[in-house]
């Protein structure tokens, strides 16, 4: 019997050491192979080497469009995902009726690439009129929701117009501020909607009067009984009112003359000091302020600083003492992002979390830019609708950074634009005009389309569905809104 033979017994075991041996070093094998394909890794027959792949996301406005990379069509459609190899990839969205979007995208292994953010414009456009007004307003504005336009007219006095985009085919409703309310009877202008609060129903009035702000106004579209004069509820004449944070209730109140930075409530008239000589300012909440002032300052220079909490500041930058000054403030995700430059410097820096930054670098006496955009006398600085992209503008010039895939492009608008500011039609796309037409591009320069005839002063509007765009026409009398189908009906 062989279990009972001492040589035999050692060579069984020793065959069942190896057998788990092997076993083991199978399993561990199977384990970092199971591993590798888990994190994108695969071997390329052909040269044996090992590769791994990326993922792009992509979808589109429509969603449904065919995706192709390199001209090979994909089983994905947007809205969905590529697993390719990392490297360098042509990708195209199409769909018919619609014109091709492409991207230039460079894949690495084990990333996660969107191109989720692709507005595809149809090859024809369909434009009908929607409104007409006896003459031109002198200003346009639209609710953060997008769904209502006010107009104001030089011409009409102590009122403007609501229009609804989601009953397009109504009349605007005129909204008129009661003339007991204004400060100065004899210096009733046109009211013009500064700001609006973030619940789409509160809007900040300023009643111009000769090119002048003679008032300013909280109104709520709902109740316009209740209509509040906030420049005589803190009576300091010649302070410009903004809101804070887009409250519908608490605001920023700055005197020029004296410099001084305020905060106040629509519950009272008293003003609290939050900054003192302050020159410009930009706020993304009662906490956090980027400023300008001139206090210890080099020569030639003032100081761009950034306040965290009520009792510190940190300087952000020096930039010339000579304006204009470009200053930005938003939020994406966790992190406030800043844009700090100065025409005559030919530069804007770009900053992620500076304060974030100081707290944890307690022996730096500046913030490091995340970017740096070298433009001839930049003109403008703005950031996208969701704080996803930061744009700088010097002539035709544009640089933009995406503050998550830490992205810098540069590019030049071939159009000459017009003497408006560039526009966001959302967080990942600029509008702008050019010899009477409207154009939309990504942020990167890629997929510019021409769009409708519109007037350079109001540019165009989509709607809170981006289903319609809204444009304005360039003659004054009449005056023209039309509507354009942007999304088909197929």
């Amino acid at each position: 019997m062989d279990y009972l033979d001492p040589k035999k017994k050692i060579a069984l075991r020793r065959r069942l050491f190896v057998g788990y041996g092997l076993m083991a070093v199978a399993i561990a094998f199977a384990t970092v192979i199971l591993v590798y394909i888990g994190s994108g890794f695969y071997v390329d027959r052909q040269t044996g080497s090992l590769i791994q792949n990326g993922q792009i996301i992509v979808n589109s406005d429509p969603e449904g469009a065919r995706v192709y990379v390199n001209d090979k069509q994909q089983r994905a459609k947007t809205s969905g995902k590529l697993v390719l190899p990392s490297g360098a990839y042509s990708v195209s969205f199409k769909k018919d009726n619609y014109r091709d979007w492409n991207q230039q995208v460079t894949l690495d292994g084990g990333i996660v690439q969107r191109l989720d953010y692709a507005r595809l414009i149809p090859k024809e456009l369909s434009t009908s009129i929607a409104q007409t007004f006896s003459s031109a307003p002198s200003d346009i504005s639209q609710s953060p929701d997008r769904r209502w336009i006010t107009l104001a007219f030089a011409d009409q006095p102590k009122q403007f117009y609501l229009y609804d985009l989601t009953q397009p085919e109504e009349a605007p409703k005129a909204i008129a501020i009661d003339a007991s309310l204004y400060v100065d009877a004899n210096k009733i202008g046109y009211l013009v909607v500064s700001e609006w609060s973030d619940d789409n129903k509160t809007m900040l009035l300023e009643n111009r009067y000769n090119g002048a702000v003679q008032d300013y106004f909280l109104l709520n579209k709902d109740n316009t009984l209740l209509a509040k004069n906030l420049t005589r509820l803190y009576g300091v004449p010649g302070v410009v009112i903004s809101l804070s944070e887009r409250s519908n209730d608490r605001f920023f109140v700055y005197n020029p003359a004296t410099k001084v930075l305020n905060t106040a409530t629509v519950a009272t008239s008293i003003l609290t000091s939050r900054l003192t000589e302050v020159l410009e300012f930009r706020t993304l909440n009662e906490n956090t302020i980027l400023y300008t002032t001139l206090v210890v300052a080099s020569q030639g220079k003032v100081q761009v600083r950034i306040t965290d909490g009520l009792e510190k500041s940190y300087l952000v930058r020096e930039i010339s003492q000579d304006g204009p000054h470009l200053l930005g403030i938003s939020k994406y995700g966790s992190n406030t992002t800043v844009a700090v430059g100065a025409t005559k410097d030919n530069k804007v820096a770009i900053f992620k979390n500076p304060v974030g930054y100081f707290k944890s670098n307690p022996t730096k006496t500046l913030p490091l830019a995340v970017a740096m955009f070298a433009l001839n006398e930049p003109s403008e600085v703005s950031f996208s609708t969701d704080g996803s992209v930061v744009m700088a503008r010097g002539g035709q010039r544009i640089a933009s950074y995406y503050f998550e895939e830490n992205k810098s492009s540069r590019f030049d608008i071939a159009q000459p634009i017009s003497a408006q500011k560039l526009r966001w039609a959302d967080g990942k796309h600029l509008q702008y005009v050019s010899n009477g037409f409207a154009y939309i591009t990504d942020f990167d320069g890629a997929n510019t389309q021409q769009l409708m005839e519109t007037n350079e002063l109001f540019s165009v509007n989509f709607d809170n569905t981006y289903r319609y765009l809204y444009s304005f026409s360039k003659t004054t009398k009449p005056f023209n809104i039309s509507r354009t189908l942007i999304k088909l009906n197929n």
